[in-house]
């Protein structure tokens, strides 16, 4: 680290280059993760927004990255953040801005790595490899918690001997299993087959989305937006919809998931389902949007 420029100089973007970067908005870089958790003010100090934040980080492009920026960690796909997928050409876009300005591009790969998205790692559905990871979750295989940083050699080669350490880093159960897990990833091919089921899960899903399959009898879907990458999908409801109703009615059908920023059910399968099981979810799913309607 020591050996890089820190010689940085502000990047000026152009605000309409920006909004086609930042596409939905949440996944901009520097704004804060949790948009609804924000105390940022304009310049006469009044509190923003949510959606504000987004709109005044565009009105002063500057902010796209501070200059005295060493690294930028940012989530290829949000998961808790309500299933955001990125626009086209956005994960490309922010490896591209990095490597401009001589800043380090860290992926939180936590909930979208190993295979989740229809690829090892999704930042591979662009050309926007990162400097490090971060990686956790589905490493453990599910039996094991296991989480660890990755990166090229010559970013973790600034570590010394005994210039990091942590009570349970380097546990040998866990290194085990991380690396059954990845072999298991790769033997199976877990990657295509989330692509391929993940296609047929939201395919099944989206005719939800009318009133026929997702209100019945002639009543308004409930259902606003179904959106996802792999075997990660999301199932937005529209404003005023009883999200704990509907939460129980989808455990009442068998269905273990929770909205997420509040209206978004979260589908996150295990990579080994079949697809048999994808099509019983899809049922269920829509007899639980029809029980509340």
């Amino acid at each position: 680290m020591d050996q890089r420029d820190r010689d940085h100089h502000e990047h000026e973007c152009d605000p309409d280059e920006r909004r086609e970067v930042v596409g939905r908005g949440r996944l901009d870089l520097g704004i804060p993760e949790d948009l609804h958790d924000t105390d940022e003010r304009d310049q006469d100090g009044v509190l923003l927004e949510a959606d504000e934040v987004v709109e005044e980080r565009w009105d002063h492009p500057t902010h796209c990255l501070r200059h005295d920026d060493e690294a930028k960690c940012l989530e290829a796909g949000e998961a808790e953040g309500g299933i955001i997928i990125p626009p086209d050409g956005y994960l490309k876009a922010a490896k591209d801005l990095c490597t401009e300005n001589n800043v380090l591009l860290i992926w939180d790969e936590i909930q979208t790595g190993f295979a989740r998205t229809g690829r090892d790692f999704a930042w591979q559905h662009e050309d926007a490899e990162p400097d490090m990871m971060c990686l956790g979750k589905a490493l453990g295989g599910g039996v094991y918690p296991v989480s660890a940083v990755v990166g090229k050699r010559e970013v973790l080669s600034v570590f010394n001997p005994g210039d990091h350490g942590s009570t349970f880093g380097g546990n040998p159960l866990a290194a085990v299993v991380g690396i059954a897990s990845i072999a298991a990833m790769v033997e199976q091919d877990l990657s295509a087959r989330s692509e391929r089921l993940g296609k047929r899960l939201l395919n099944g899903l989206l005719p939800l989305l009318s009133p026929a399959r997702g209100g019945g009898g002639g009543v308004e879907s409930p259902v606003e937006d179904i959106r996802g990458r792999g075997l990660l999908v999301g199932l937005e409801v529209k404003e005023g919809v009883d999200t704990h109703a509907l939460s129980q009615a989808f455990l009442g059908q068998r269905i273990l998931t929770k909205e997420t920023r509040s209206r978004t059910f979260r589908f996150a399968p295990p990579l080994t389902i079949t697809e048999s099981e994808v099509d019983e979810v899809v049922a269920r799913v829509g007899k639980a949007l029809r029980s509340v309607s």
